[in-house]
């Protein structure tokens, strides 16, 4: 209780005991005759009154939070001053620069009523910690967790800045030591009674994404396209009021929109011409389905030119461009069966170890045709498809022309 308030009515507390005592001896005195009986209702009646006064009642201003009363204060100023500290506290709390801030609301509805309350109900405004604490954690809030994996209440505890007991009181029916996937579990967490809501304007620029545009073109092949403009994203610039409870973004509204710089519109040209037979696109594709079991490079003290490639005996093996047939026999310095193709831009790719040809010297192919079937054939330690690349006659490592496909 106020200790101001308790001095004030302390002379009061001792009078008035001193004076209920001095009633009681005289109206059970042996010699109190009918001189003091006429005064015996009349003292009876004070005697009550008085007893009734040791509660002491005294007026009061009440702070009142959505109609309920959360603290009691000796004046209208004192109240007013508590609930300015609260608020002046809870601003600077807020995780943002209120230099920014446009305005700053309660949403609660908060009133100060006059009202005779127990002394000792009176909070002592020179320590506003307890009123501040009141309405700083008076609320609470519950939300529903889910059990993952082997969740239990202390991790929870530790997540969500709660005790164990907390966690305990609010779930009765839950056993900490059987809880399950699935489970669902109440968290109940202290919340402010008042909550601050603060709205600052913020600006936000974001991209604006460009069309685009096909347009039919017949001198490029079917399997070319051609970008004839290049397409640059927009600017969009908004203004974005944004409102914040108690430090936590909960809205954003569009205060107004400028677009400070137009998207362009991207054209490209799609060919229609048809594709001639050993056609070369320029790129290469995987020849066959597997693993690759030896990689480009050196190994056993010589440099393996090319990629194997471990898969079944008789699957397809695919052009890995278009171009002309240039061999496609056995090979006795041990490549087995194979076929070179020549793609007539310097690069020339290799297929060997087959197990049948489908292609002959001087065919044209394109890209994807199938041209063989893997095999084990010349010096190969299990069935696999050798590919090689060679540019001008050097060998390249084909998985830097194959990665990207």
């Amino acid at each position: 209780m106020n200790n101001s308030i308790w001095n004030r009515y302390r002379r009061k507390i001792i009078t008035t005991a001193l004076l209920i005592s001095t009633i009681s001896i005289i109206g059970n005195t042996e010699d109190g005759d009918l001189v003091y009986a006429d005064n015996l209702a009349q003292t009876k009646q004070i005697e009550k009154s008085i007893k009734e006064d040791l509660s002491y009642f005294a007026t009061t201003y009440a702070i009142k939070i959505d109609n309920e009363e959360i603290a009691y204060l000796e004046s209208e100023e004192k109240a007013k001053q508590a609930l300015e500290e609260y608020r002046d506290e809870a601003i600077e709390d807020l995780d943002q620069d209120i230099k920014e801030v446009k305005s700053i609301e309660v949403l609660e509805d908060v009133s100060l009523v006059k009202k005779r309350v127990p002394v000792e109900k009176i909070e002592d405004v020179d320590d506003s910690y307890s009123v501040i604490s009141k309405i700083k954690s008076g609320g609470l809030e519950e939300e529903k967790h889910i059990i993952k994996g082997d969740e239990t209440f202390w991790s929870l505890s530790q997540d969500y800045g709660i005790t164990v007991e907390d966690i305990e009181q609010a779930n009765p029916d839950k056993d900490n030591k059987l809880l399950k996937d699935g489970d669902e579990i109440i968290i109940s967490k202290s919340k402010p009674l008042l909550t601050i809501a603060t709205f600052e304007d913020r600006k936000v620029e974001e991209d604006i994404d460009f069309e685009t545009e096909y347009e039919i073109d017949d001198q490029l092949y079917k399997d070319k396209e051609e970008v004839k403009v290049e397409g640059q994203k927009g600017k969009l610039e908004k203004q974005v009021r944004v409102e914040k409870h108690n430090g936590v973004e909960v809205s954003q509204e569009i205060i107004r929109e400028d677009i400070s710089k137009e998207p362009v519109k991207e054209v490209i040209a799609k060919g229609t011409k048809e594709i001639p037979l050993g056609h070369a696109t320029g790129s290469f594709s995987t020849p066959t389905r597997g693993t690759i079991s030896s990689p480009f490079g050196h190994r056993w003290g010589r440099l393996h030119g090319g990629l194997d490639i471990a898969a079944r005996i008789g699957e397809p093996i695919n052009a890995a461009d278009g171009g002309t047939v240039t061999y496609a026999e056995h090979n006795n310095g041990g490549y087995g069966y194979m076929v070179d193709i020549d793609h007539g831009n310097g690069y020339v790719t290799r297929y060997a170890h087959c197990s049948k040809l489908y292609v002959n010297s001087g065919d044209k192919v394109n890209q994807g045709d199938v041209i063989a079937a893997v095999g084990n054939t010349g010096k190969s330690t299990g069935p696999h498809l050798h590919f090689e690349v060679r540019k001008d006659g050097t060998p390249q490592d084909p998985q830097g022309f194959l990665e990207n496909n």
